[in-house]
């Protein structure tokens, strides 16, 4: 399922790809989610799906964190 969460020229599905799923109303209560992203878009996800049934020992995330060495620059 593609979902462009900043596109420009795109007709396909857009927003962050726990939004799409929840409206196709999937029946989360026996799936895995994998997620890697933003630390918001992982916080969001983890909150939406397991609000949607998801359980919560069935979301795994990798968040793109900033890990600078260099906090000037």
């Amino acid at each position: 399922l593609p979902v462009l969460s900043r596109a420009t020229e795109w007709n396909g599905e857009r927003g962050y790809i726990q939004s799409a799923l929840l409206r196709r109303k999937y029946d989360l209560r026996n799936c895995s989610v994998y997620a890697c992203g933003s630390d918001a878009m992982i916080h969001s996800a983890k909150v939406e799906l397991t609000a949607a049934g998801l359980p919560s020992h069935h979301f795994y995330s990798d968040a793109f964190v900033c890990s600078g060495t260099n906090a000037s620059q």
